[in-house]
């Protein structure tokens, strides 16, 4: 986990790390500490590609649903792209943000993998 976590911040190439970002999401409840994971999703928040930042607020989206401990942090990461220049971005993230603050909300189809 320690070498996929270091690529998906480091590779030059968007379509590893938007794999990653969505294998993060999807393995998170087989992890034993999720800590790692969240915190390279949430450097991805910040990632050029739209695809990269998507699947990061879909990964962190998942991860806070199970975990309630790093829920606000996600929430308040997530929430700072209400404003971001890409409709798709401020799309997914007002989904994750509805599945975040409502237990009853289901995740968005296609978000989850597993």
């Amino acid at each position: 986990m320690p070498q996929l976590i270091s690529l998906s911040v480091n590779d030059r190439i968007p379509m590893v790390r938007w794999h990653l970002a969505m294998i993060f999401g999807n393995t998170a409840s087989t992890v034993e500490d999720n800590k790692p994971a969240v915190s390279a999703l949430l450097r991805l928040l910040k990632d050029e590609s739209v695809i990269v930042r998507s699947w990061a607020i879909s990964s962190l989206c998942i991860i806070g649903r199970r975990d309630k401990r790093r829920r606000r942090r996600i929430i308040d990461a997530i929430g700072t792209l209400q404003h971001d220049k890409s409709v798709a971005i401020r799309a997914r993230t007002a989904e994750a943000l509805k599945v975040l603050r409502n237990e009853n909300v289901p995740l968005p189809a296609g978000w989850s993998k597993a």
